[in-house]
């Protein structure tokens, strides 16, 4: 299944770009890109550190796979439109926040596997060294 799916990704992922790349303005992007930097601390801070740690206290488990449910979600970019919609004042700081969201998407999506990986590096240390003691 994955080899017959392999091709397709191959396909949409210029597409996918070019959608998500046409509703960004460059210099906004640009200006926006520390406080984006800060927003993706944030959110992992506030959302990894927890999960992992409720992983592997109460669940037992080495916590990389709650590590690699916390990116940041594309379709979170509809959100600042949709609060602007329903409460004007909140028009002026929507591109602003979507080039922020976008930063944060593209930093987690990058960064994570990362993450993910060392986690799961660390845990099968930890479990061969427990296995020799």
């Amino acid at each position: 299944m994955q080899k017959m799916f392999a091709l397709g990704t191959l396909i949409l992922l210029p597409f996918l770009g070019t959608s998500f790349g046409s509703n960004i303005d460059l210099r906004i992007a640009f200006h926006s890109s520390l406080s984006g930097l800060l927003v993706t601390v944030l959110f992992m801070l506030i959302c990894m550190l927890p999960l992992i740690g409720i992983d592997r206290t109460i669940l037992r488990r080495p916590g990389y796979a709650a590590a690699g449910t916390c990116s940041v979600a594309g379709l979170s970019m509809v959100v600042p439109s949709m609060a602007a919609e329903f409460n004007p004042s909140y028009a002026p700081y929507v591109d602003t926040t979507i080039a922020q969201i976008a930063f944060a998407m593209i930093l987690t999506s990058v960064t994570l596997p990362f993450i993910v990986k060392r986690l799961a590096g660390t845990t099968a240390r930890e479990v061969s060294i427990r296995a020799n003691h």
